[in-house]
């Protein structure tokens, strides 16, 4: 009896060390393959390869390489615990393979976030409208793409979404055009309202000069005459000018005397 207490206290003391040497190469193995996961990463975005890719290209391939070297890592973790590599591998198939059907749709957001890759419709920094959004896309990532709006709001929108979108890219060309209708009250000398106005644009410094600005008279509408304004100006300063430009030519307008018409309500009582 004393010799099989002995002989079991000999064998659970043998797997007690045995495992605790393994748990302890665990240990050691995680810290040093997340501290090399973090060199190859920090390493990866200084290369000059990488360098020349595009940062939404660069984001994304950093991402999924730091994914499929941590499941890399979890294997060999559970390696050196003993369990044989064939069932580790069996049973990340059948995970793989549950988590396939379960997560179909986030998997068409990565297929869609690999489409974005390709066909580039944007890149990080760029202003774009995707159907009633529009912000600057501040990252791509494996599921979702992330833009900002003027009023600091992040709007995470799924990467399928945008491949079906129509997306208006703001910010591709480095000019851009800006269209305006001005209304002017009936019996305005149609000669003076083009003149004041491309006068006053001309007298704007961040209005382009070449194309040259454009007006004419579009339309006789109900309540006034339509004139058609267009001009170029650069795309990263389109607001700011906007801006002063409306305010601007409204006093223009003034000073030189030419009336915007308004909606007016005539009430006739009749006793």
């Amino acid at each position: 009896m004393n010799l099989d207490i002995r002989t079991f206290w000999e064998r659970f003391s043998d797997i007690c060390v045995e495992y605790a040497l393994r748990i302890l190469g665990v240990i050691v193995i995680l810290i040093a393959g997340k501290m090399l996961i973090r060199l190859l990463m920090k390493h990866f975005l200084k290369g000059k390869v990488a360098e020349k890719l595009d940062p939404s290209v660069r984001n994304y391939i950093r991402t999924s390489i730091k994914f499929i070297l941590n499941v890399l890592l979890i294997v060999i973790c559970v390696a050196v615990l003993g369990v044989p590599v064939a069932s580790i591998i069996a049973v990340f198939a059948t995970i793989g393979a549950a988590i396939v059907l379960a997560m179909q749709g986030s998997l068409s957001n990565v297929a869609s976030g690999i489409v974005l890759l390709i066909t580039r419709p944007f890149r990080l920094n760029d202003w774009i409208t995707a159907g009633e959004r529009t912000g600057e896309v501040v990252e791509l990532g494996l599921f979702y793409t992330t833009i900002r709006t003027i009023e600091n709001l992040d709007i995470i929108i799924p990467n399928s979404e945008l491949t079906t979108a129509v997306i208006i890219n703001l910010s591709r060309e480095d000019r851009r055009r800006a269209n305006f209708t001005l209304k002017v009250a009936y019996g305005s000398d149609t000669e003076k309202v083009r003149r004041v106005v491309l006068d006053y644009i001309a007298s704007c410094p961040l209005i382009l000069k070449d194309p040259e600005p454009f007006c004419a008279m579009n339309a006789m509408s109900d309540s006034s005459i339509d004139f058609i304004v267009r001009f170029w100006c650069e795309s990263s300063k389109y607001w700011d000018n906007w801006f002063v430009f409306l305010e601007g030519l409204y006093n223009e307008l003034g000073k030189q005397g030419i009336q915007i018409p308004f909606n007016q309500l005539d009430v006739h009582i009749t006793q």
